[in-house]
């Protein structure tokens, strides 16, 4: 495999977690606050 090719592979992987860690974070952060009192949000 090509260092290049390797590079591209590893860039789309990398943009690919930090788009479902974005996702999931806003979900959790989401739920939590659904259930908390007024002054948290």
């Amino acid at each position: 495999m090509q260092p290049r090719f390797r590079s591209f592979i590893g860039t789309i992987v990398i943009i690919c977690l930090v788009v479902v860690y974005a996702v999931v974070a806003t979900a959790i952060a989401s739920a939590a606050l659904a259930q908390s009192p007024w002054w948290v949000h």
